[in-house]
């Protein structure tokens, strides 16, 4: 849902306030039920939320940041009803494309090296089993480790 709300012009720190407050507001409100005769519709709003001029000035450039402030709110489940932006959205971002294509260039270059762990009982010492770690090897051959990559694979279609 994307509401353009004028507020008076206010220090920065007002204006986040009363946004907040009409976030809560308009959760509140919207999230009644509604009666249509035999049938109780339960919404669940989420608002993606871009504060004038702190975030841009222009129309499209606001809906956008409010839009991507709402993606990231439906897609990571946020417990919050509504998420207001912030730059470092963008710059998760750019390392979550980057990340999926250095995921996609390893499966095309087979650049996935698997190195097979076993572990073993204590009491005993026969093989449990194996644990495999994966290891992504780039062109110059430096070695990218699953903190790296893994996150996103898992969240991928890669997967």
């Amino acid at each position: 849902m994307v509401f353009l709300l004028p507020l008076e012009n206010k220090e920065e720190k007002e204006v986040i306030f009363s946004t907040l407050e009409i976030c809560h507001r308009l959760i509140k409100t919207l999230s009644q039920n509604i009666h249509i005769e035999t049938i109780t519709l339960k919404a669940e709003p989420c608002l993606g939320v871009a504060i004038h001029p702190i975030h841009g000035k222009e129309v499209e450039e606001l809906l956008t940041k409010a839009e991507k402030a709402l993606f990231v709110l439906q897609r990571e489940g946020m417990q919050n009803r509504y998420l207001i932006y912030n730059p470092q959205i963008e710059e998760k971002e750019k390392i979550e494309r980057k990340t999926f294509d250095l995921i996609s260039k390893a499966i095309s270059k087979n650049r996935f090296v698997f190195y097979f762990q076993p572990y073993f009982y204590t009491d005993s010492l026969k093989l449990a089993g194996v644990e495999v770690l994966t290891r992504i090897i780039d062109k110059t051959g430096k070695t990218i480790y699953p903190s790296i990559f893994i996150k996103q694979l898992e969240k991928s279609p890669l997967m």
